[in-house]
């Protein structure tokens, strides 16, 4: 209940104000008369229960604070201070504009290539569990291509379940008219079942 009247509070501002602002004026009206009644003069009575009810602004803050959130008020007024603040300087406005545009659309390209090329995982079936094993020679350094060998014996290390051998490679290509070279990828026959796929025609390898 004490969070909905503070909703309700935040949409009846101006009339809670008015009436908080009525509520002080007559409990200083009836303070000022009390002191009239102990003799004292109109302007010293008026002087005397202004003192005793305390600074005016800062009960009505407090009052404010206690009957509603203050950061969405705070947020409001923030927002309106830099709304004007960016009308008296148009030119100086748009350039923070453009500036904030290009950061956003930098940060959100980066980002897209980050996530496809870096953190999306690959389509295929369990792919946080593949890995490319590398061979480089023992003085250089330089890394060596395996050998059907090396793929044989990749297989049957502990610990792996399936392995696929891929390659480079190229074929010509011609329809009767002008050959064209296509770059193609040999894969070995377990290529279907390592990647959890399944041939859209036909038979896999």
């Amino acid at each position: 209940m004490k969070i909905l009247r503070k909703i309700r509070a935040l949409f009846r501002k101006t009339k809670l104000d008015r009436e908080m602002s009525e509520e002080m004026r007559l409990h200083l009206e009836l303070q000022t008369e009390r002191n009239i009644a102990a003799d004292m003069s109109a302007d010293e009575a008026r002087c005397a229960a202004q003192r005793l009810f305390g600074g005016v602004e800062q009960v009505k803050e407090l009052a404010r604070e206690q009957r509603a959130w203050t950061w969405p008020e705070q947020t409001g007024r923030d927002v309106l201070y830099a709304v004007r603040s960016l009308k008296r300087a148009t030119g100086f406005s748009a350039v923070v504009l453009v500036i904030l545009a290009l950061g956003i659309g930098v940060t959100t390209a980066m980002f897209s290539v980050i996530y496809g090329v870096l953190i999306d995982p690959y389509p295929y079936a369990r792919s946080d569990e593949i890995w490319s094993p590398s061979l480089s020679a023992a003085k250089t350094g330089a890394r060596v291509l395996l050998r059907v060998s090396d793929y044989l014996e990749i297989e049957k290390l502990p610990g792996v379940s399936q392995a696929m051998a891929t390659s480079f490679g190229s074929l010509m290509y011609t329809d009767g008219q002008a050959p064209e070279i296509l770059h193609t990828i040999p894969v070995s026959a377990t290529a279907f079942p390592f990647l959890g796929v399944a041939p859209l025609v036909g038979r896999s390898l």
